[in-house]
């Protein structure tokens, strides 16, 4: 049987006679049990053990990450994580993510409360002598009318803290993405951002 990797750990997936993977009653594939040294374990009467994989909730490999959701393939300067982020290779206080948040959430008023927390945000930054900014602004994602959030914060002017953050609508759903710059160290611009996440996200 074919083997499968996933976050590192081999799989054996149950296929039908059409080459299709089984499920049980609940949906989750069906996978042969392996023992300690990777062979396939056989019941009393010859057959192979079979058992449900509850899918992790992050696939990755390499630049590439999975969900229930959407296939996202980042540029390679970029690496997935078991966690649901994307880190920056050369800066690890550099990460993007991809949310869904939910459906039933009605946008604007969603975009009105998270404006209020960014408003916070910067005020809250400025109290402690920093000099914070943010923009709002209206862009696309695909052909879904997306609303975005750059926060900037800087000390004697030099950048400390970025912040890029998109809401927009899929099949009834809200998506949040964001990208965020811990140090400020080589803070990409928005737009660089958002096309690659626009670029490499395919929703299943």
């Amino acid at each position: 049987e074919d083997v499968t990797l996933i976050n590192g750990e081999e799989f054996a997936f149950v296929k039908d006679t059409n080459g299709n993977i089984k499920e049980d009653k609940d949906g989750n594939p069906l996978v042969y049990v392996l023992d300690e040294k990777g062979y396939f374990k056989k019941n009393s009467d010859g057959s192979y053990q079979e058992a449900p994989l509850a899918l992790p909730d992050y696939i990755v490999n390499g630049s590439k990450m999975e969900t229930e959701d959407y296939i996202l393939t980042m540029p390679d300067e970029w690496e997935a994580t078991e966690s649901g982020q994307f880190i920056l290779k050369d800066n690890k206080n550099t990460y993007v993510t991809v949310l869904n948040l939910g459906k039933d959430i009605v946008f604007d008023k969603y975009i009105e409360k998270s404006e209020k927390q960014v408003i916070d945000i910067v005020n809250s930054a400025k109290q402690s002598n920093m000099d914070a900014s943010y923009k709002k602004y209206e862009d696309t994602m695909g052909s879904n009318r997306c609303v975005m959030f750059d926060f900037n914060c800087s000390v004697d002017g030099k950048s400390a803290f970025a912040s890029y953050v998109g809401y927009f609508e899929y099949d009834e759903s809200l998506f949040k993405f964001e990208y965020v710059c811990q140090d400020g160290n080589e803070v990409k611009d928005s737009g660089e951002v958002k096309e690659a996440i626009k670029n490499g996200l395919k929703f299943k």
